[in-house]
């Protein structure tokens, strides 16, 4: 979050934080942003996760478009997601994994970061926002 801030900051952008500590929560904490936020973005957290369907709901509701970083979200209803291709990290690491079992030790295998993120969009989303993104 700390970092999230630091960008958004430098890039003119405001953050309002609305925490929900239980999945029961995340429909009200959601809901609270209307008329506060231009969009609401979604960490990669279980908790989130765990009550989509709510936020999502709550989001259209008040016609606020909603970015993610786990691409199944857009399956779902969220607006966008910009997130690691699930399959290509598994590939990765079993690479590791690999190399670990040929005797490798596990302390010098430096740690990696995956470069392969990918944009999904939910059309059907859009249109209920009534964005245009032919483009």
């Amino acid at each position: 979050i700390e970092k999230l801030e630091s960008v958004a900051r430098k890039e003119g952008i405001e953050i309002i934080k609305s925490p929900a500590s239980k999945s029961i929560e995340v429909y009200s904490a959601t809901a609270k942003l209307a008329g506060n936020v231009g969009a609401i973005y979604l960490p990669n957290d279980n908790t989130v996760v765990a009550a989509l369907d709510g936020i999502v709901r709550a989001a259209d509701e008040n016609h606020i478009p909603t970015l993610a970083s786990d691409d199944q979200s857009t399956k779902n209803g969220i607006l966008a997601s910009l997130a690691n291709n699930q399959y290509l990290v598994g590939r990765d690491t079993g690479k590791i994994v690999a190399r670990i079992l040929q005797g490798e030790s596990a302390n010098k295998i430096p740690v990696q970061v995956s470069e392969q993120a990918e944009l999904s969009l939910n059309e059907l989303t859009a249109k209920k926002l009534n964005l245009d993104v032919s483009a």
